[in-house]
């Protein structure tokens, strides 16, 4: 979450973590931007394309390697992350 926040242009970022019944956990990540250059700057020119890190793999059995983007055009209030158990 460090280098979404630390790119310029990240409104925020926040990870959801499900426990599937095989025993593992899914994690899918939300981020927002203010435009698809602050995303480019962060993911490079094909925004469609997943950012890993070298720990990754340390963690991951498997992953999806593209990403959806999405336009945000209406929120009310703000977002705020729940633990459910």
């Amino acid at each position: 979450m460090r280098d979404y926040r630390a790119t310029p242009g990240n409104l925020g970022a926040f990870a959801m973590f499900t426990d599937e019944p095989d025993g593992r956990t899914r994690v899918t990540t939300v981020s927002f931007w203010t435009s698809v250059e602050a995303i480019e700057a962060f993911a490079g020119e094909d925004v469609t394309t997943a950012v890993f890190y070298p720990d990754d793999d340390r963690y991951l059995v498997a992953r999806e390697t593209t990403v959806r983007h999405h336009e945000v055009t209406a929120a009310e209030g703000a977002i705020t992350p729940t633990l459910h158990l």
